[in-house]
């Protein structure tokens, strides 16, 4: 199919189109405003001191990719059931067993020696109360695990009085729709196009056929059609000869 082709097909459908990309965004943007439950993101940072660092003196290289190593270390204890029912044991009001909170705890850093630790739930306020708690056994339980006290929370989860979740996304979502019903849609119209093997246009009969149209003959109402019939008829009646009989 020619680009000249699809455009007119397009054009041709544009009223389609436009209804089936009205339908999709709206239906998207109904579901995420009323359906789509609202999740918030709360996060501690926890930063790894170098033990090495004395005064006008820089810390060594060695030192720092060593503390690197160790926060990964850190992310894996972070993940273990052992320190998960320490925290459930430590703040029972959170209310959640070692495996969910595992599901739910993220534990993320970027090659320094700052992690963050960041849960989401439904509720921003049990989602900061979490990583506030997490963080805090963590912090208490290291010098235990891995005999050296150089953690320290940097930044807690502070309670917010109007938080933003993080999902759902509105507007992210409303373009996705748009995007993919506009896709969608001239698919359909390009498809249907391409099974119809109806002949539309003398174009098409020059172009398969390799042969010249003599002549097209117009569509027709019915409307049209029927008084034309009318009127033939009424002519040849016209014409006809009329026999009187005569008494003898």
């Amino acid at each position: 199919m020619e680009l000249k082709q699809v455009l007119r097909v397009l054009k041709l459908k544009a009223w389609f189109i436009i209804v089936f990309i009205l339908f999709v965004t709206s239906a998207v943007g109904v579901f995420s405003v009323f359906y789509m439950k609202p999740v918030y993101e709360a996060s501690t940072k926890i930063v790894l001191k170098s033990n090495g660092e004395t005064d006008g003196k820089l810390v060594d290289y060695d030192v720092l990719l060593a503390n690197v190593m160790l926060i990964e270390t850190y992310r894996d204890i972070v993940k273990t059931p052992g320190l998960m029912e320490k925290v459930v044991t430590a703040y029972p009001e959170i209310n959640m067993t070692p495996e969910q909170l595992i599901l739910k705890v993220k534990v993320n850093s970027s090659n320094n020696q700052i992690m963050s630790v960041q849960v989401k739930d439904a509720s921003y306020n049990k989602a900061a109360q979490i990583a506030n708690a997490v963080s805090d056994i963590l912090v208490q339980e290291i010098p235990k695990i891995m005999n050296i006290n150089n953690v320290s929370i940097l930044d807690q989860a502070a309670n917010m009085p109007n938080p933003k979740p993080v999902t759902p996304n509105i507007p992210i979502n409303i373009a996705i729709g748009f995007i993919l019903s506009s896709l969608i849609s001239m698919s359909i119209v390009l498809l249907r196009e391409y099974l119809d093997d109806k002949v539309r246009s003398e174009e098409v009969i020059e172009k398969t056929l390799g042969l010249s149209v003599l002549t097209v003959i117009p569509k027709m109402k019915k409307n049209e059609v029927f008084p034309l019939s009318l009127r033939v008829t009424s002519d040849e009646r016209v014409g006809e000869r009329t026999y009187v009989a005569i008494n003898q």
